[in-house]
């Protein structure tokens, strides 16, 4: 269906009207619609609609004119809002520099994560009974499944650190004498193996103590 043109005012603005269905596009219907007969519901398949949908056709002349009306209202409320503006502005740019140093922290940080764990080593041989000085440095834990199939249970990991040497301790104990991080411990045990995760060499125990 052809746009019609419904009136021009004053200013030489035409007013246009359609009523083209705006659900089917004027056809009536579609084949996706297949599974509830194809037909339109909105214009019950005629392809018309009952609401007219209508716009406006500016002048060139007409248009720069309200674009002049617009800009002069845009220019008096900044001029009425110009501390609030600065604020606002003053604000943004102190969220981006804020954005800006932590990316860059982030960003520094993870290096000093990628050196570290270059210059990771092992610790010991494998089967060696050892009582060392350590850093305690936490104790992450995940979750699995019993080994009696019923039920999950927590297992720790709890994490020391000699020198460039990280020494891992994997239990379903948490003992209550485990200092606060960063705390110096005595550390006994039995060296399991000698692995690596995520790019960092890692001494595994077993039957640790810690004093």
């Amino acid at each position: 269906m052809e746009p019609k043109l419904i009136r021009v005012d004053k200013n030489g603005t035409k007013y246009w009207g359609d009523n083209t269905c705006p659900r089917c596009g004027g056809q009536g219907g579609r084949d996706e619609w297949c599974y509830t007969g194809k037909t339109c519901w909105e214009c019950g398949g005629s392809g018309v609609s009952d609401r007219m949908r209508v716009w406006k056709e500016y002048t060139p002349e007409y248009e720069a004119k309200l674009e002049a009306q617009r800009a002069k209202r845009r220019a008096k409320w900044e001029a009425e809002h110009a501390e609030e503006i600065a604020a606002q502005k003053k604000a943004e740019e102190e969220r981006l520099a804020r954005l800006d140093a932590e990316r860059k922290a982030k960003e520094e940080a993870e290096r000093a994560e990628e050196e570290r764990k270059a210059r990771s080593e092992w610790y010991g041989t494998e089967g060696e009974k050892i009582e060392v000085r350590a850093t305690y440095c936490g104790s992450p834990y995940y979750e699995r499944r019993c080994f009696g199939g019923y039920g999950t249970e927590r297992c720790y990991i709890h994490q020391f650190r000699i020198g460039n040497a990280l020494l891992v301790w994997r239990t379903t104990c948490n003992p209550a004498s485990l200092p606060d991080e960063g705390v110096e411990v005595t550390l006994t045990g039995t060296i399991k193996e000698h692995t690596e995760y995520k790019g960092e060499k890692q001494t595994a125990l077993l039957r640790c103590k810690v004093k």
